[in-house]
């Protein structure tokens, strides 16, 4: 009686974690200094199992793996009105930029197929090219949101961003153009998923949904803004040639 009591002891002070392929799962005992870890197989096929103290290297960075690695710190939630305000401008700056710089070449089609003198389906070629890498980059962004700081992924996203707009328009030959806008359109990706993780973690529920408003006008009056630069331009450039 005294060995099995020992034993059912041994059993609440250590708690056996068995994975299978398909979960995953790291429990701690809080009454013990050990945790009794399984191989990833399935239970028919358990191995011996090895103990790991709390305190080990190891055990933490296991520990971690299973909780799908260290998570970056949270932003600080804002309370005054003058930094929400800012706040909710800097993000609707950031997606009015954001337009701008993804749909110029678009607007201009037109211009950019009579001045290179070039078909309308290789003209079209960047635009099909900077979606595609838009779409594989939101994707991949999305992931890289959660393991760095969005102040890092927005500053990298605008910088690379007008540098591809500049080079295209320093270097006019199409298929200069089209690896470029490739490009520029996977460094698009980068500011939209850490933009939503700043508005959700540094503004309430009520002021996040002022901000969603507020940066989907302002990507409505980037779009509105380009067609007009162009209007202007393309009036200033047959006055300039005239």
């Amino acid at each position: 009686d005294t060995d099995r009591s020992r034993g059912l002891g041994d059993v609440y002070k250590r708690q056996t974690v068995h994975m299978v392929p398909w979960k995953k799962k790291i429990c701690l005992s809080p009454l013990s200094a050990s945790v009794r870890i399984s191989a990833p197989v399935p239970v028919s096929n358990r191995p011996e199992s090895v103990i790991l103290p709390h305190n080990n290297p190891a055990f933490r960075s296991l520990a971690r793996q299973g909780m799908g690695g260290k998570k970056p710190d949270m932003i600080n939630r804002l309370t005054s009105r003058r930094d929400i305000r800012f706040l909710s401008f800097l993000c609707c700056l950031v997606y009015f930029v954001s337009y701008l710089t993804r749909l110029n070449y678009a607007a201009c089609l037109a211009e950019v197929q009579r001045s290179l003198n070039i078909s309308k389906s290789l003209a079209g070629l960047p635009v099909t090219g900077c979606f595609i890498t838009y779409g594989i980059g939101q994707l991949l962004c999305g992931f890289m949101g959660d393991r760095f700081h969005p102040r890092d992924m927005i500053f990298t996203g605008l910088t690379a961003t007008s540098v591809c707009n500049l080079l295209a328009a320093l270097f006019p030959r199409i298929e200069v153009i089209i690896p470029i806008w490739c490009f520029n359109g996977f460094f698009q990706s980068m500011l939209w998923p850490p933009l939503v993780r700043v508005m959700a973690e540094g503004l309430d529920e009520e002021h996040y949904k002022k901000c969603c408003v507020q940066v989907s006008v302002a990507s409505s009056a980037g779009m509105i803004a380009v067609y007009v630069l162009l209007l202007y331009t393309s009036d200033a450039a047959d006055d300039l040639i005239g």
